[in-house]
């Protein structure tokens, strides 16, 4: 990993892990290969979600 330090606050023990994060906190972890409509999908989905609260 390029960035141990990092790596180890946010507990990623394996690669590739995608992290989304709303407001500083963690939203979504993925811990396997995503392509990117799938990436696309999940913040297209998450956002709509947002703005009906």
């Amino acid at each position: 990993m390029d960035s141990p330090i990092i790596a180890s606050q946010n507990m990623v023990f394996a690669v590739p892990t995608l992290i989304i994060f709303s407001d500083g906190n963690e939203v979504k972890r993925f811990s396997r290969y995503l392509d990117m409509p799938d990436i696309s999908s999940f913040l297209h989905r998450i956002s709509h979600e947002d703005n009906i609260e």
